[in-house]
Formats: C-alpha cells, structure tokens, sequence
C-alpha cells in the first residue's frame, strides 16, 4: 500500500467486509496508509519516534448515522489515547503490535513490511470456516454469480457452492424465459426477478453466511414493454378495422333496403253517400215545410 495522499495507480486502500447489515448496507474494516507531507494531515496522531507514516484500520457500519459512530479507528496500542493508533513501522519481522486480530469474523490484518514511502499488509482470513450456501431458482440454468464467480443452478434448480464464513455478494439472472413444458415462449413474455425469500428485492446484493444457508429467488411473469407497445397498437388497429366494416355493412343494408321498394300510388277517398231514394242527414223527409205530409206525387193533402 502507498500513501493516501499521493496520487499514484498502487493499492491505497482495502475494504474487507465483516457483515451484511440487515437494511443491505455492510460493516467492513477500511485500511489505509495515511502520512504526513507539508501540511496535509498535519493534526494526524503518530508517535513521535514515527517517521510520518502508518496504517490505519477504521470500522465502518453504514446502517449507523453518520455523526453517531458510523466510523471508530482502531488503536494500534490500546490503553492511552489515539496518539499511537496506527500500526507500523516495523523492522523485519514486525513485532505483535502491528497485527490487528477480529477473532470473531475471522479476520487478520498484519503488516508485514515497511518503508517511509509503501507498506506492505496481509489480509488473513483463511481460519474462516467453510459452510455450505445453496440458491434455489426456478428452473435449471440459471446464472449465479457469487463475489465475482460464475455459476448455473443444476437440473434439481439448485446452486450448492461451499463459502468462507462472513459476508458475500450474490447476483442472480434478472431476467430468464418462459416456459411451458419443453417450450421456450419468445412473444414478449419473460420472468423477471421480484425478491429473495428473507424479503430482500436487491440484486445484487449482499448475504452473511454464518451457518449454513439457504436462499430462493422468486420471479414473477411479465410483459415486455416493446411488447405491449405491439399489443396496444394492434388492439387499437383492430378495433378501428372493425368499425370501418361495421359501418361499410351498415351502410350497404340501407342501400339495399332502399333499393328493393316499390311504389304504388295512392287511391282517392270515396264517401259513400246513403241510397238516393232514402235521404238521410240534411234532406227532408216527408213533411213539407209546414209540417204537412206530402205524398210521392209532390202534392200536398187536404185544404
């Protein structure tokens, strides 16, 4: 490791993470060659027989505030202050205080050599034990990819691998085909990833295995957006096709209707009027004007 400060393309820091906080966020240990040149870093503690450099390993737990002890240093040399925090330097071999040792999570940091310019570290976690992770997915074939492997799920629709005690980072196939039977469907139909059995939805993401484990990947059926795009336009097309040939049948059943009439004119009204020799309405009958009855002879009786 070359110091923070400098700009150069050597390792300058490293992340080893200890723990996948349950809001997906991670705990890990931050090591770093920080020294002093000019002013930068002035107010940085190193003991005084230091010749202006060293390592310093900071606990870092992202599910924590910041401003609430998100970040804690390691001290080198506990039991004082932070004077004497970084570890380093040291003649080979370096004596016990420069290793920095979390039994807990398996995990070693040692430095191992120095010069006033780089510091060389080992990063030991190799007394983690190893456990048994398995990913179930819902078919065979799915890619796995676990801390940058890659791997496919097995004709059981299962991945076994044997990991390291600790945190790990696992990124499973967002998207696979739909299949019915032996059938591949390829109209616009896929699976997509929708969530991990603990109720995680990140992909990737990251998992502690501190036992053996068991995680399944459920899918759910969705459209491609093209896809519907395709479908709304040919539903629309359709419903348009079928009101132009509603309209074009509708428009030859009148013309047919009217095409097919005849006309017949219309006979004039005739009143029948009453027999002629028996008036009726307005006509006279037998009574003359002055009420005399009249016979058929039109003459009147009597004086």
């Amino acid at each position: 490791m070359t110091n923070l400060e400098s700009p150069t393309t050597n390792t300058q820091s490293v992340k080893i993470p200890i723990a996948a906080n349950q809001d997906g966020s991670l705990t890990y240990y931050l090591v770093e060659m920080r020294a002093k040149i000019v002013t930068y870093d002035q107010y940085l503690h190193f003991p005084s027989d230091y010749p202006g450099a060293g390592i310093l390993i900071y606990k870092v737990n992202e599910s924590i505030a910041a401003g609430h002890g998100s970040v804690r240093l390691i001290d080198a040399h506990p039991g004082g202050d932070l004077n004497d925090a970084p570890f380093g330097p040291c003649n080979s071999p370096c004596v016990s205080d420069n290793t920095f040792s979390d039994q807990a999570n398996f995990v070693k940091v040692i430095v191992t050599t120095t010069s006033p310019t780089s510091y060389s570290v080992l990063v030991d976690r190799t007394s983690a034990p190893r456990l048994l992770l398995q990913i179930n997915t819902p078919s065979q074939g799915v890619s796995v990819t676990i801390d940058g492997a890659n791997w496919t799920s097995d004709a059981s629709n299962q991945l076994r691998l044997p990991v390291r005690y600790g945190p790990h980072t696992i990124f499973i196939q967002p998207q696979i085909p739909v299949l019915i039977g032996s059938s591949t469907i390829q109209l616009g139909l896929t699976e997509s990833f929708a969530a991990w059995d603990d109720g995680s939805t990140s992909n990737p993401r990251w998992v502690s295995v501190v036992k053996d484990s068991v995680l399944t990947a459920s899918y759910r059926v969705v459209i491609e957006p093209s896809f519907a795009t395709a479908i709304t336009a040919a539903t629309i097309l359709g419903v348009v096709i079928l009101a132009v040939t509603f309209h074009r049948r509708r428009h030859q059943a009148l013309g047919n209707a009217k095409g097919s009439a005849t006309y017949s004119s219309p006979e004039p009204s005739v009143t029948q009027l009453g027999n002629p020799s028996s008036p009726t309405g307005s006509f006279p009958r037998d009574d003359a004007l002055s009420g005399v009855p009249v016979d058929n002879n039109n003459e009147p009786k009597g004086s």
